[in-house]
């Protein structure tokens, strides 16, 4: 399946300010973190004045190299996690003119990376493939019904893909017999170019925590020109694959030296500056490239907690991050 009217031709070239607006980014997303107890519609109201589109919901599974047996869907998470507080989020969501993404992740025992997880005994990959596939067809039934706009089969699960790759070919051909709609998969920055299914999907999905410059406060300036040798890297793959580059993640702490290594949550002073001109330099850049359909924020808290909101995290959320966000999704 391929987007209706999509064309891999490059745009380099700047828009000019007076047609920014008009040339706007197709998704302008938010990562919703799991709310911890059941929300309202009153939970989707400080997305939609942000001037989002799309949300990304995302009920986490676990598993360990010690037992693979992925679990997910218990008792006792957290309500956003549960089948109920899924279906709910995306209920929500679309009854605010809210496109979704529905975008399971798995978490790895001990605080492992996914990208590195692999097993030794093929009686350990068969436990963990037989149950993955239960997990993300769950998902995609679950999506099918309620007609989610977007499914993304997996997240930064680079190991794995590598290592089995004719498992993730065949998960993909089962997962189109459940689930109608887009697909994606979430792979990480630095592994997104060997990712081999980018054509049987809809959209080059990536967590695009890209290291740029390593400066206390980077000017937006500095930040453009660090991206532009990833912008031409993403075009190519773009073109190679004939789909367009979906960041399925992408966001910044409000800290000193927030942008050399995006994905680390490095202690340090708070720097709500530094934040702001990463996301400012990051829609700047990609603003007009046609083979760039957008992406979602990472991340935002539906729990209405202010200590999570006002101290060092990814979130926007109270922040002047939050206003430059605004300006570049209206």
């Amino acid at each position: 399946m391929l987007i209706s009217g999509y064309s891999c031709s490059n745009s380099e070239e700047a828009p000019s300010d007076a047609t920014i607006h008009t040339m706007g980014f197709a998704i302008k997303g938010i990562s919703l973190v799991a709310p911890v107890k059941p929300v309202d519609e009153t939970v989707m109201q400080p997305i939609v004045t942000i001037k989002a589109n799309s949300i990304a919901i995302m009920p986490y599974a676990f598993c360990s190299t010690d037992n693979p047996l992925i679990r997910y869907n218990k008792k006792g998470k957290w309500w956003g996690e549960s089948d109920e507080g899924v279906i709910s989020c995306i209920q929500l969501a679309h009854q605010k003119k809210l496109s979704v993404m529905l975008k399971p992740h798995l978490w790895i025992a001990h605080g492992m990376y996914t990208g590195a997880f692999t097993l030794k005994l093929e009686n350990d990959w068969h436990l963990w493939e037989e149950s993955y596939r239960a997990y993300i067809l769950h998902f995609a039934s679950l999506a099918d019904s309620l007609k989610v706009e977007i499914f993304c089969i997996g997240t930064e699960l680079g190991a794995t893909i590598k290592e089995r790759p004719r498992y993730w070919s065949s998960l993909i051909d089962t997962i189109k017999q459940v689930y109608r709609g887009k697909l994606t998969y979430a792979a990480n920055w630095d592994d997104y170019k060997y990712f081999p299914f980018w054509k049987k999907l809809d959209y080059i999905g990536v967590d695009a925590y890209f290291p740029l410059i390593a400066d206390k406060t980077p000017s937006v300036g500095s930040l453009n020109q660090s991206w532009i040798k990833y912008t031409a890297e993403l075009y190519r793959i773009s073109t190679k694959n004939n789909r367009p580059i979906l960041f399925t993640e992408y966001g910044y702490r409000n800290v000193d030296n927030n942008s050399a290594q995006p994905w680390k949550e490095n202690e340090g002073s708070q720097n709500d500056e530094a934040q702001a001109n990463a996301y400012d330099a990051f829609y700047q850049s990609f603003i007009g490239k046609k083979w760039f359909m957008g992406g979602y924020v990472w991340k935002w808290y539906g729990d209405h907690d202010n200590h999570r909101v006002h101290k060092i995290d990814y979130t926007p959320q109270g922040k002047p991050a939050a206003e430059v966000i605004k300006k570049w999704y209206e």
